[in-house]
């Protein structure tokens, strides 16, 4: 818990106890797009905009590698339902999975990434 604290603090770069959106994708090094917005929101469980360290604990055990089916299907569909509806159509299936692509190719052209394939 106290490695999870210090992490929290480093992402907090204001100091000011929370992780704002352009935290968050500094830390993840995404650029702003709706699936960096999609994700922030995911964490940011109670829409403040912003993360406190009870959010930031919960998002990681989510995401975590042991994650079980159910709670993969749940991340899944929150990531596609972009417009909050509580719905997901095959056109933000599409879109989440473009947006994934880029961001992916994005993560390729990093300059830590280049280093690591040659």
């Amino acid at each position: 818990i106290e490695k999870l604290l210090e992490r929290f603090h480093v992402l907090n770069t204001s100091g000011d106890g929370k992780i704002s959106e352009a935290e968050f994708r500094s830390a993840l090094e995404l650029e702003e797009s709706m699936y960096s917005r999609r994700l922030f929101d995911f964490f940011d469980s109670d829409g403040t905009g912003a993360i406190s360290y009870v959010e930031f604990v919960q998002g990681l055990a989510v995401t975590s590698p042991g994650l079980g089916t159910l709670e993969k299907v749940k991340l899944a569909f929150l990531l596609c339902d972009l417009d909050s509806r509580g719905g997901v159509t095959l056109a933000n299936i599409l879109r989440v999975l473009e947006l994934v692509r880029a961001a992916s190719s994005a993560a390729q052209q990093h300059p830590a990434a280049v280093e690591l394939q040659q």
